[in-house]
């Protein structure tokens, strides 16, 4: 009887020996269900670069999975074959492992064409509200405003800007420059703006002034910004009379040299698509929420740490 038994206590260890590496597989297969694993690709120069907290929670719970974030330099991502096929011009750039269940969870963004996806990752370009634009010089001390001229948030944003000139808050050691957005058609000549014809045509208005007359390009746009949508020569003359301007010698300056300073525009708005949209230094952009937290510029207000909430909203 003892052997017997004996002999159940070897079959029942040997049964337990070979079934705990199935059952640990099985537990490290449930895990690994759980989790969503995510390479995020960091600037080394700006914060704006660098994984956003917020932004990955979001995909925790838009998964219903834990993330588990392996941060990763641009250096870093530039020299591994398989991550610099993606494009690196914005940073933090999200990568998701490509499993079954992830798939699953961005299988309409993908089929929609909002995402890229590859047989190892799901890719989420320029997804968080900061980010850094490597591609683009650096400009020290300067914040660059891209806006169109119709668009009551560029409007917005820039009355943020005339409030704070007037009560003398605005930094003396930083340069603020307002920029538009439009784009160009080389052949066949024509812009095209989101608001039509009247507000590329404001918006070349604006460069001549801001080119010409910089001593009253703010008063001018103080005044326009009251009635940004009238478009009737009886407005414009008004509103220059106002500022200090003469109406046929700034449409005059617009009709010579309007076009060839919106082509520049064009190009130096090419890949922003939002008004307001804030480049800070070149590569930083940012928005109405989150500018409030670059020293100088504390009259914004921040979403952040309590402070006032900023406008939101975007043409």
């Amino acid at each position: 009887m003892k052997k017997i038994t004996a002999m159940f206590c070897a079959c029942v260890l040997a049964v337990a020996a070979f079934a705990a590496p199935a059952k640990k597989a099985a537990q490290k297969k449930v895990e690994e269900v759980k989790n969503i694993d995510i390479i995020v690709v960091e600037d080394a120069t700006y914060p704006q670069g660098k994984e956003s907290v917020g932004f990955t929670q979001f995909l925790g719970q838009f998964t219903e999975l834990t993330p588990v974030v392996t941060k990763m330099t641009e250096a870093e991502a530039r020299a591994d074959a398989k991550i610099s096929q993606f494009d690196l011009s914005a940073l933090p750039l999200y990568l998701v492992k490509n499993t079954p269940k992830a798939r699953e969870k961005f299988e309409d963004p993908i089929k929609q064409g909002f995402l890229q996806a590859t047989d190892e990752y799901i890719v989420l370009p320029r997804q968080t509200p900061e980010y850094v634009i490597t591609n683009r010089a650096a400009q020290p001390n300067v914040l660059e405003l891209y806006v169109m001229s119709q668009c009551p948030y560029g409007v917005m944003a820039e009355n943020k800007i005339i409030e704070a000139q007037k009560a003398g808050k605005l930094p003396k050691d930083k340069e603020i420059k307002i920029r538009y957005i439009v784009n160009y058609d080389a052949n066949t000549g024509l812009f095209n703006s989101l608001h039509g014809q009247a507000e590329w045509e404001e918006d070349a208005r604006q460069l001549v002034i801001a080119k010409y007359f910089p001593e009253k390009f703010w008063k001018y746009l103080e005044i326009r910004n009251d009635m940004y949508q009238c478009s009737k020569e009886t407005c414009l003359k008004f509103i220059m009379q106002e500022a200090g301007l003469n109406y046929k010698k700034v449409e005059k300056l617009r009709e010579a040299e309007g076009k060839e300073l919106l082509k520049a525009e064009a190009k130096a708005s090419e890949g922003v698509s939002a008004s307001p949209t804030f480049i800070w230094a070149g590569r930083v952009k940012t928005d109405m929420g989150n500018l409030g937290n670059i020293p100088g510029f504390e009259f914004f207000g921040s979403n952040q740490n309590g402070g006032a909430q900023a406008p939101a909203g975007s043409c």
